[in-house]
């Protein structure tokens, strides 16, 4: 899986692109087939006393986004990481109670 860390207008600590980056990894025991992941720093308000988490996977021509704003990068960055994680999940079930017939079968009823 590629991840890309962009930073809009701000600098962000090593340490926080760190626990970025492994809270993201975890998502590879959920789903297999993790293309890319984007994970976007920003600042919001007049004060920037927003701290701003976007996280954006893509995987097999479908995105899964989720945005978080609060004092705090960590805070953030955790709950943006919950919210991708139920996405997948959902996803994931819906893939395996999928049941089609095939052709043949179809043609048998």
């Amino acid at each position: 899986m590629d991840i890309h860390v962009t930073a809009r207008k701000i600098r962000i600590h090593t340490a926080v692109k760190e626990y970025a980056i492994a809270n993201v990894i975890k998502f590879e025991h959920l789903f297999d087939h993790l293309q890319r992941c984007d994970i976007i720093f920003s600042k919001d308000g007049k004060l920037n006393d927003t701290k701003v988490v976007e996280i954006i996977l893509h995987i097999n021509g479908h995105f899964f986004t989720a945005k978080e704003s609060s004092d705090d990068y960590h805070k953030s960055i955790d709950t943006a990481s919950e919210k991708v994680e139920h996405q997948l999940v959902t996803y994931k079930s819906k893939l395996g109670t999928r049941k089609r017939l095939s052709p043949k079968r179809k043609e048998k009823k």
